[in-house]
C-alpha cells in the first residue's frame, strides 16, 4: 500500500484440474493443488517499477511455506507481459485454448513441488 491505498494485488483460484481452462477458473475448489492466477494488478501510476515481479515472487514463495498443498501454478497472459512471467520463473507452454476478447492468450505454468 501507499498512503493506505492498495497499489497491487494477485488473485486466483484453486482447482483440482490439471490444466487452466475456462472451467478451472470459474470455481474455487478449496481442496485443489493447482492454483490458477487470474490477475496480477499494479496501479497505473506504479507500473514499470518492478513491483509486479517483486510481488509475484513473494506470492509464489508463500505458496511453498508450511504445509500448503499447491503443487502447480498456471496463468494466461498477453504477449506484451510475457517477460514478466518468465522472469518470475514460469515456463511458456504456448498459445492458450482460453478465449477472452480478440487478442490471443499465452499459457504459462510453474511447478512448485
Amino acid at each position: 500500500t501507499i498512503d493506505g491505498q492498495v497499489m497491487s494485488f494477485v488473485c486466483g483460484t484453486l482447482t483440482t484440474a490439471s490444466t487452466l481452462t475456462d472451467e478451472s477458473m470459474d470455481t474455487h475448489e478449496a481442496n485443489g493443488h493447482h492454483l490458477c492466477i487470474h490477475s496480477v494488478v499494479v496501479d497505473a501510476n506504479q507500473r514499470r517499477k518492478g513491483i509486479a515481479l517483486q510481488m509475484l515472487k513473494q506470492y509464489l514463495a508463500r505458496l511453498t511455506e508450511g504445509a500448503r498443498a499447491v503443487t502447480q501454478v498456471s496463468l494466461i497472459a498477453k504477449e506484451y507481459v510475457k517477460d514478466l512471467y518468465l522472469k518470475a520463473g514460469f515456463t511458456l507452454v504456448g498459445p492458450s485454448a482460453v478465449i477472452h476478447g480478440q487478442d490471443p492468450w499465452l499459457d504459462f505454468t510453474l511447478q512448485l513441488r
